[in-house]
């Protein structure tokens, strides 16, 4: 009897022990589980995927580019783990996905530069996080074309418009025999006169006009 009450106190004590601890792990995951940001980080939940892909023709290029424009994820806050957005083509028929560029978070949109002149392509853009890509529907059907015109450049157009004119202005005036004001160069006209003045004292001329050749005057 002596002996087995010598082994029976330590087994007593280790139950106690041990329960004693679960009820800590208990109380302890309790406590944590009503902290909102245990909750958030022991709770992972797949982004949503960006919306409104819409994909259209850059325009005034040379046909060698798509742009695609989009919403952000409704999870694009900087807490959910996006990473951002990858962009992904498809003809306009095949349903197989190429990888076509990857953008930062907050980005609404992409230029591909990768597609051939006149052909239709889809795109899809998916939500890239540390466990994949959540992906959107398929945007509209889109073709690279080319523009005769570029608009962007029209005050170019302008400009050149208004110096031909003054240039074809003049030439029909000097045609009608009219005289037409000429601003003097106070340079040539030296030489002018010091050719002149040579001239009545027969004098030789030097003319130095730099140090390279004379088809690129330095100095009069």
């Amino acid at each position: 009897m002596h002996v087995n009450q010598k082994f029976f106190l330590p087994n007593k004590i280790n139950r106690i022990l041990e329960q004693f601890t679960r009820f800590l792990l208990f109380l302890s995951f309790i406590l944590l589980s009503n902290n909102p940001v245990f909750a958030q980080e022991s709770v992972f939940r797949i982004p949503a995927p960006p919306s409104g892909v819409v994909a259209e023709d850059l325009k005034y290029d040379r046909g060698e580019a798509i742009q695609i424009k989009w919403q952000i994820s409704a999870d694009d806050n900087g807490v959910n783990n996006i990473t951002g957005y990858e962009i992904f083509r498809s003809g306009a028929e095949i349903d197989s996905l190429i990888s076509a560029g990857f953008v930062t978070p907050g980005t609404t949109f992409y230029i591909d530069r990768g597609v051939e002149k006149g052909q239709s392509y889809r795109y899809k853009v998916g939500a890239a996080y540390t466990g994949g890509v959540s992906l959107s529907a398929f945007s509209n059907t889109a073709s690279a074309t080319m523009e005769f015109i570029n608009w962007n450049r029209l005050n170019l157009f302008i400009i050149g418009l208004l110096i031909s004119g003054a240039v074809i202005y003049f030439i029909a005036h000097a045609k009608k025999g009219k005289n037409l004001f000429i601003r003097k160069i106070a340079g040539l006209e030296a030489i002018d006169e010091a050719i002149g003045r040579a001239t009545e004292m027969g004098r030789p001329i030097l003319f130095i006009p730099g140090i390279n050749d004379m088809d690129d005057v330095q100095t009069i």
